[in-house]
C-alpha cells in the first residue's frame, strides 16, 4: 500500500502445497514419501549450501531457505509451516481458511501434483479438493477492505 498498490485478498497470492484424502491419517501417510522425494530433488539443485553469500536484496530468500540447510526439516515441521497442507476436506479447508485470515491471502496457487504422487493418487486429491474442500471456502475475505495508497 506504501508503494500504491491495491492490498488485500483480491491481491494477494499464496502458494500451497496440497494433498487430500478421505482421511487425516491417509493424506499424512500417503503424501510423505513424495514430498520427501520433492525434497530430495529440490534442496540439492535449488538451495545455496552457503545463504551468507547471497546479496543483501536476496533477504526475503535467505529466510526462505534457511529451514532447509543444515538440520533437515521433519515431515512435521512441514506441516506445522503451513508450506504443506494435508488431511481430509475438513482438515484441510480449516488450515486453509486459517492461512487466508492470517495473512489476508484472497487467492491460493495449490501446487496438487508434487513429489512422486501418482496419477491415481492426485485426480482423488483434486476431486476431494473440488467438492469437498472449495465450498468450504466460499466467501472467504469478503469482510476485508482493499487498500490503496
Amino acid at each position: 500500500a506504501e508503494a500504491g498498490h491495491n492490498v488485500g485478498p483480491g491481491h494477494t497470492v499464496q502458494m500451497r502445497n496440497i494433498f487430500v484424502a478421505d482421511t487425516d491419517e491417509e493424506a499424512r501417510r500417503v503424501a510423505e514419501g513424495p514430498l520427501n522425494h520433492l525434497f530430495r530433488l529440490f534442496i540439492p539443485h535449488a538451495v545455496p549450501k552457503d545463504l551468507n553469500t547471497l546479496p543483501a536484496d536476496y533477504a526475503y530468500y535467505k529466510e526462505f531457505f534457511r529451514p532447509f540447510v543444515g538440520a533437515a526439516m521433519s515431515y512435521d515441521d512441514v506441516i506445522n509451516s503451513g508450506v504443506l497442507v494435508v488431511g481430509s476436506p475438513k482438515t484441510v479447508a480449516r488450515r486453509l481458511a486459517e492461512q487466508a485470515e492470517e495473512t489476508g491471502a484472497g487467492h491460493f496457487l495449490c501446487w496438487m501434483n508434487f513429489g512422486s504422487l501418482t496419477q491415481q493418487q492426485v485426480l482423488r486429491s483434486e476431486e476431494l479438493f473440488a467438492q469437498e474442500v472449495i465450498p468450504q471456502l466460499r466467501g472467504l475475505n469478503n469482510g476485508v477492505q482493499e487498500k490503496a495508497a
